[in-house]
């Protein structure tokens, strides 16, 4: 492509070719010959073959993490010009030290480095590399892609939820044992503890007692499996907030925590989100499938329109009458709401409400400076909403964006023992 002095002489070449013509003027054909001369040996000059190696130190990371970034540009013998290197970084990523960009010297090999930080979770790219090579003179440049993309993860961060507990209320049985290490009633044993007043006596262990004249009572390992389907809401209007702190990314935080302490503890957690489309991971247990929770709520954006009624339909094959129902939403633009609690819990499900204020998050994140007496008729209707489903049997837990992820799963915890 032409730079603008390339423009500019070409345009001199035409201009003194045609007056030259016009005016019988030899002299401004001899310039423009000479000019047009200039042009062509430019043009067929050799240019650097450019070798750009990418190295990373991992493309697998959680949010906020540095990703380090070495390009090693490889000596060229032959050619001419000056080289510019540009590589591209996502959106929202923050260059932290470094440069992407650099003048390159053909003659002699050179690294470029920069580290970067993800604030936000998503499935990235790194580059692709480009290289713009131009004439010493500036008349020409040619852009080219040097190295391609690749492809970079970034995993939201789990909460920790080691005093997180739960059980459920009905518990289903699968062929084989998975038992987890909880006091109840089996045959697999625990330990030992002291005996309490209440304590049947066939639980007392009379060898113990013989040894050390102490009543002992043994305890007994308990099956706790139990099926739970976690809905996540992630139509267009969960995008309420900054880009770092908005419903969406709390509410997909708080379903990969809740999933991951299930799945912990030998349940079977299926996932459902809902946005222009339907994803459906159907209840299973093991690390695997935590990995595979992982991965699908790394990618949710906010965007579609699809409600909760739609996404039961696609979730039903995978509901048993003894599953627990974990609903994540912002409680918003879904008519259908309501009636699909009223038909779970017509059904016997257990149904769980985790919802942001939205309000909240958009008087702290979007720099609304109007009258807040807008948002009191949204606040009213949505109290009066989050009562008529705790009519209907369900637990709602509502929260705002300066409670951390931790009280939000504590108060879950309550919710759930009660």
């Amino acid at each position: 492509m032409w730079t603008r002095k390339g423009g500019l002489l070409i345009f001199l070449g035409t201009f003194s070719i045609v007056m030259g013509l016009i005016l019988s003027d030899f002299q401004l054909m001899i310039l423009a010959l000479v000019i047009f001369t200039f042009f062509l040996l430019v043009l067929v000059m050799p240019r650097p073959d450019i070798k750009v190696l990418r190295k990373t130190t991992n493309t697998t990371l959680f949010e906020n993490d540095d990703l380090q970034v070495d390009l090693k540009i490889d000596k060229v013998q032959q050619g001419f010009g000056t080289v510019e290197i540009f590589d591209r970084i996502p959106e929202y990523a923050e260059l932290q030290e470094g440069i992407n960009h650099m003048i390159y010297n053909p003659q002699e090999s050179q690294t470029m480095e920069y580290s970067l930080q993800f604030p936000v979770r998503g499935y990235y790219s790194v580059g692709p590399t480009f290289a713009r090579i131009s004439d010493h003179f500036n008349i020409f440049y040619h852009d080219q892609v040097v190295h391609e993309k690749e492809p970079i993860a970034i995993f939201p961060h789990v909460a920790g939820l080691n005093e997180f507990k739960f059980t459920s209320k009905k518990n289903i049985h699968y062929p084989g044992e998975f038992l987890t290490p909880q006091a109840g009633a089996s045959t697999e044993f625990y330990h030992i503890r002291d005996y309490i007043k209440g304590d049947p006596f066939k639980k007392i262990n009379w060898k113990v007692y013989a040894r050390k004249r102490e009543l002992m009572v043994n305890e007994y390992e308990k099956e706790n499996i139990c099926d739970s389907l976690v809905f996540l809401d992630a139509r267009n209007n969960t995008n309420i907030g900054s880009v770092v702190k908005n419903t969406l990314e709390y509410n997909v935080k708080l379903a990969l925590a809740v999933s991951n302490f299930l799945i912990m503890h030998r349940n079977q957690v299926g996932v459902v989100v809902y946005n222009d489309e339907i994803k459906v991971l159907p209840p299973k247990p093991g690390i695997r499938h935590q990995n595979e929770i992982l991965r699908l709520l790394t990618g949710v954006y906010a965007k579609g329109w699809t409600d909760l009624n739609i996404a039961l339909q696609y979730a039903k094959p995978f509901m048993r009458s003894k599953t627990t129902l974990i609903l994540i939403s912002n409680l918003e633009y879904d008519q259908t709401f309501l009636s699909s609690v009223e038909w779970l819990s017509a059904f016997g499900y257990r149904v769980i409400i985790i919802s942001p204020s939205a309000i909240r998050f958009e008087l702290n994140f979007s720099e609304y400076a109007g009258p807040l007496s807008k948002f009191d008729l949204f606040r009213l209707g949505r109290e009066n909403f989050i009562r008529e489903l705790r009519n209907l049997g369900a637990s709602v837990i509502e929260y705002s964006p300066e409670d951390p992820i931790d009280e939000i799963l504590e108060l879950f915890s309550k919710e759930i023992l009660r």
